[in-house]
């Protein structure tokens, strides 16, 4: 209120004066705060038919859009970001309207590359350190969604070399490492994983990244680890399943069988994992030579609800097994 006091004296004591249109331009942004956009509707719909100076002007149709979307006319509010990114590209309110027009598109659904490209503007144009880092996890975000995961981690990249210190770069850390190990550069994601684990702390979601990175590189003694630490500290993570199942799967797939049967059999398993753990189960029994629980596990995973895609091969091999044993 004190402030609109003073810039109403700016405007009618002082109407030549060069601060006049930036008085009401300011008015118009404190109504926009305060929810009141059809009082700055009025303001800057009159500022524009003077006409201002070109930055006064690019500020007025910025508002008008963030009027124009608090009034639900989204329809006007793009075109008045548009209008600002096509003739205002010189002024400050550039970024801000990609980033507002951005927004825009990606809640309608908009093809991944337009709202990208908004994104990128935004970011490579800011008007401030804060708007860049806004921009480029913003944009990390849409590619991530996206599974786009190149562009993800490229945005990130460049998130959390230019911004190391931002907020955003905090935040933006592990979906930036899944980027890099969805790419293929699981050394990076350990790297990564690695320095913030230091700088923070463990957390479950680093772990499990850290133990996935490092199964990708064939590290299955330290992937299990790391697994086994998300288990053994984080109990009632909605992760330590996962976790128990993939500390499995590393093992059995280095034919670590007698490994496999004591970390999976006669544990709860949640519904998602019940038929792939008995697989693994039947194969480990029968490469160890218990035929009776291969047999018990084959029988589960050809019975499961909904039908496991592995049903078929259980079949089979329970079946050949039931042959070798004479039961015809």
């Amino acid at each position: 209120a004190a402030a609109d006091l003073f810039y109403r004296r700016v405007i009618n004591e002082h109407p030549n004066s060069p601060f006049r249109m930036r008085a009401d331009l300011r008015r118009a942004e404190l109504f926009l705060s305060a929810q009141q956009p059809a009082e700055a509707i009025a303001i800057l719909q009159a500022l524009i038919a003077r006409p201002p100076p070109h930055e006064i002007e690019a500020g007025a149709r910025y508002f008008l859009a963030i009027a124009a979307r608090m009034t639900n006319g989204t329809a006007n509010a793009e075109s008045e970001l548009r209008e600002v990114i096509q003739r205002f590209s010189d002024t400050p309110f550039l970024s801000l309207a990609a980033l507002e027009l951005a927004d825009l598109r990606e809640r309608a659904g908009a093809p991944f590359e337009e709202i990208a490209a908004l994104y990128r503007t935004a970011a490579e144009h800011a008007a401030s350190s804060n708007l860049s880092a806004e921009a480029w996890q913003r944009l990390g975000n849409a590619a991530y969604t996206a599974t786009n995961y190149a562009a993800a981690a490229t945005a990130y990249g460049r998130l959390l070399q230019d911004h190391p210190d931002h907020p955003r770069a905090a935040e933006a850390a592990l979906p930036a490492a899944w980027s890099l190990f969805h790419i293929g550069r699981p050394a990076d994601a350990i790297a990564l994983a690695e320095r913030r684990i230091a700088a923070s702390g463990e957390t479950d979601e680093w772990l499990y990244l850290l133990a996935n990175a490092r199964r990708a590189l064939l590290d299955t003694d330290r992937a299990v680890d790391s697994y086994d630490a998300l288990v053994r500290r984080f109990p009632n993570s909605r992760l330590a399943a996962a976790a128990r199942y993939e500390s499995a799967l590393a093992l059995f797939r280095q034919r670590r069988f007698a490994e496999v049967i004591r970390r999976l059999d006669g544990a709860e398993w949640p519904a998602e994992f019940r038929a792939d753990v008995d697989w693994m189960l039947a194969e480990s029994y029968a490469q160890t030579g218990a035929a009776d629980a291969a047999i018990q596990h084959y029988r589960r995973v050809v019975e499961s609800s909904p039908p496991s895609p592995r049903a078929p091969e259980a079949m089979y091999k329970l079946g050949t097994m039931l042959v070798e044993r004479g039961a015809r």
